[in-house]
């Protein structure tokens, strides 16, 4: 079994989308920022250039967060665009 080391940006990019998927759907550089004890610079740094809420989501489908990807379903998020239909039951079924 391999061991892969995760850097530090990784482990703090991992705490950032996991909060981001606790706080849904109130994902904000602040919410996150607070929940974290991080500044704005700080998770955009990490983020440049991309929308946290929509990595966040991406974060959420990727990791089968099914509190989460039932609101994408309801939004109709690129996220969950090519989701089988299955797949979207599945998830109302376990929230």
């Amino acid at each position: 079994m391999q061991i892969i080391k995760q850097s530090h940006g990784d482990k703090t990019r991992e705490k950032i989308l996991n909060a981001g998927v606790k706080l849904w759907p109130n994902v904000t550089l602040s919410s996150v920022g607070r929940e974290l004890e991080l500044t704005h610079a700080a998770i955009s740094y990490h983020f440049p250039g991309d929308s946290l809420k929509s990595v966040v989501a991406e974060h959420a489908v990727t990791t089968g967060v099914s509190r989460v990807i039932v609101q994408l379903i309801a939004e109709k998020h690129p996220a969950v665009s090519t989701m089988p239909t299955g797949e979207r039951h599945s998830h109302f079924r376990a929230v």
